[in-house]
């Protein structure tokens, strides 16, 4: 399975090959592109 989160107020995408598509995998990836996103600088 692979997901992909795009932030539509910036050219970023964060993509991740997972084993499950349940909502806590899913959920682990939205947690990881807030917590990219917030590193990067973008508000």
């Amino acid at each position: 399975m692979v997901n992909v989160t795009v932030d539509d107020a910036a050219p970023l995408s964060c993509v991740e090959v997972q084993a499950d598509e349940k909502g806590p995998t899913t959920m682990g990836l939205l947690r990881l592109a807030v917590v990219w996103v917030d590193v990067q600088g973008i508000e």
